[in-house]
């Protein structure tokens, strides 16, 4: 889902700008210096074409172009489970999808828990 800026000062269709806010919360967002540059941002093929064929990444390869323009939305949350150290680029698809198992399982029985206490 790809949320867009909402602004009031603009006479252009919100879907112009990146993240629509509602009206009433417009007023508190501060302004950006941060401009998407078409082209520029990571894409889902070319995130795609950084990983082996064993599933293994090649962060260096896709670095810069986030550091320039950063994340296509349909990516963001894989490439951040990256970033943030969640994953090892080293890490083969199967691993990933174990690690990603084993923490809803862990999140759900700590759901599990807290409702039954």
């Amino acid at each position: 889902m790809m949320r867009r800026r909402w602004s009031k000062d603009s006479d252009t269709d919100s879907s112009s700008s990146l993240y629509q806010l509602r009206p009433d919360c417009a007023s508190n967002v501060p302004d950006t210096k941060f401009k998407i540059k078409v082209g520029r941002t990571l894409s889902v093929r070319k995130w795609q074409a950084a990983f082996t064929q064993q599933g293994n990444l090649h962060i260096a390869s896709v670095l810069s172009r986030i550091q320039r323009g950063g994340v296509h939305p349909a990516i963001r949350n894989e490439v951040w489970e990256f970033l943030l150290g969640c994953f090892d680029p080293e890490s083969t698809f199967d691993e990933r999808d174990h690690i990603r198992n084993t923490r809803r399982y862990s999140h759900l029985s700590l759901i599990f828990s807290a409702t039954i206490k």
